[in-house]
C-alpha cells in the first residue's frame, strides 16, 4: 500500500521568542492509501493542528509534508487552492454551509469550481445526497432543514468529488448518537468504495473504534497508547 500522507519532523509554532508556543514538535506520519485513521488526545494536544496542516489550512516553519507525492511545502496560495480542491474534502464539526444556495447547490458547488458542467455535477450530486437519504431537502437551505440534516449534507459536499483525501474534525460533536453512528457509517463505507484516505479528528471513543488505525498525540508528538493515558 502506497502512502498518500508522508510527514517528517514537522513543527508548529504560535508567536515568537519567550511568548512562542510550539503545537506541533517533530511529528512523523505516514498515512496508506485507503486507510482509515483517527487521531486523538486531551484538549490542546495539537490534534486539530495537525489536521490543518495536512490540509494545507495551516502552515508549518519546519519540516516536510507530502500528500499524494507531492511536497506542499513549495506551493503559492493559488496552487494550494487548486490541489485542494482536486484532492481533498474537508468536514468540521460546523457545516459551514453557504446559507444563500439549496442543499444541492451546496454539493454541487466543489464540482463546479472544478469546471465540471452543470448538467453533470447535479447528477453527481444527488447520487451522493440520495445515499445520505435527503433527497427529499434538495431545495431546502441550510435554515430550513435540522442540524443532522445539514452535517450531512457537508459530508456530502466534501466526499461529492471522490476525493483521495477526506479530512473530518470532529464531524459529529454537535450530534446526538444515532445520528453520529448514521453519518460515520455512510462516510466510511463511501470513502471504502472509492479507496479514500480519511483522517479523522474526533473525542468520541466510538468513532476511534471504527478507525483502523488510532494515532496518539500528547503535548504535540505522537506518543503510544499507554503514554497518552499517562499524560491525560
Amino acid at each position: 500500500m502506497s502512502n498518500i500522507i508522508e510527514i517528517r519532523n514537522l513543527e508548529k509554532i504560535y508567536g515568537m521568542g519567550r511568548n512562542a508556543l510550539r503545537v506541533l514538535n517533530g511529528i512523523d506520519l505516514d498515512i496508506g492509501q485507503g486507510e482509515v485513521v483517527s487521531i486523538v488526545g486531551a484538549s490542546g494536544a495539537g490534534k486539530s493542528t495537525l489536521l490543518h496542516c495536512i490540509g494545507c489550512l495551516d502552515t508549518f516553519q519546519r519540516g516536510s509534508l507530502s500528500i499524494n507525492g507531492r511536497e506542499l511545502s513549495g506551493f503559492n496560495v493559488e496552487e494550494l487552492s487548486g490541489f485542494r480542491n482536486r484532492t481533498m474534502g474537508f468536514i468540521f464539526q460546523a457545516n459551514n454551509l453557504l446559507p444563500e444556495f439549496t442543499a444541492l447547490e451546496n454539493v454541487m458547488i466543489p464540482l463546479l469550481i472544478r469546471r465540471m458542467n452543470k448538467k453533470r455535477a447535479k447528477v453527481e450530486a444527488l447520487k451522493v445526497i440520495e445515499r445520505f437519504d435527503l433527497s427529499d431537502r434538495l431545495d431546502h437551505k441550510p435554515a430550513e432543514m435540522s442540524g443532522g440534516e445539514c452535517q450531512r449534507i457537508a459530508v456530502a459536499r466534501a466526499i461529492v468529488g471522490k476525493p483521495a483525501l477526506i479530512l473530518a474534525d470532529e464531524p459529529t460533536g454537535s450530534l446526538d448518537s444515532k445520528n453520529s453512528e448514521i453519518l460515520i457509517d455512510i462516510l466510511f463505507d463511501l470513502g471504502r468504495e472509492n479507496n479514500s484516505t480519511i483522517v479523522i479528528v474526533s473525542h468520541d471513543p466510538l468513532i476511534a473504534a471504527k478507525t483502523k488505525r488510532t494515532v496518539h498525540i500528547a503535548d504535540g508528538k505522537i506518543v503510544d497508547k499507554k503514554e497518552a493515558v499517562e499524560v491525560l
